[in-house]
């Protein structure tokens, strides 16, 4: 279980990894790049190999 920093509570490390990614998306689309690439680096902390993550990460550098 990770610690949620917004909602103060326990969640899987694939929810995390799912809310990320979507906060990610989001943050793209309303064109804050430099918070998308925190979410994304985030991921890739906690899963490496994570390929969207790394891909989304090669496009925003």
């Amino acid at each position: 279980m990770i610690w949620c920093r917004r909602s103060k509570t326990n969640i899987k490390p694939a929810d995390s990894r799912k809310l990320l990614k979507i906060e990610a998306k989001i943050g793209m689309a309303e064109g804050r790049e430099d918070d998308a690439a925190q979410s994304l680096m985030e991921i890739v902390t906690l899963d490496p190999l994570h390929g969207d993550s790394l891909i989304l990460l090669g496009q925003y550098f």
